[in-house]
């Protein structure tokens, strides 16, 4: 079986082979816009992935890693954003969530 998402832009992104040509920036900015921070654990008005990019990048005190800053979460777009410990829980029943979110950011974005 074959797993993949359609963004945004109608692009598919495929789980088990991320290619940086299945992302484009806007589809990083439609998703994390739309993505609240805290696994949506939080009152409203809520607060973003994309604004909390944001203002990791705007704190940033090199600016040659602001880039860096601003795409930490980007793979947010395709996990969501998951609670640590939920995170840690899944690693014990064998899934390496934050593993694939390093693979997908060094390998697609």
């Amino acid at each position: 079986m074959v797993f993949f998402k359609t963004l945004a832009s109608g692009r598919d992104f495929y789980f088990a082979n991320p290619q940086p040509d299945m992302i484009c920036l806007r589809d990083i900015v439609h998703h994390l816009s739309r993505e609240n921070r805290w696994s949506n654990n939080i009152e409203f008005p809520s607060f973003s992935v994309a604004q909390h990019s944001m203002l990791v990048a705007q704190i940033c005190r090199l600016p040659q890693s602001r880039p860096y800053a601003l795409l930490h979460d980007a793979v947010e777009m395709l996990t969501r954003d998951l609670a640590t410990p939920w995170k840690g829980f899944l690693l014990e029943l064998g899934a390496d969530v934050v593993a694939y979110e390093r693979r997908v950011l060094n390998e697609a974005i």
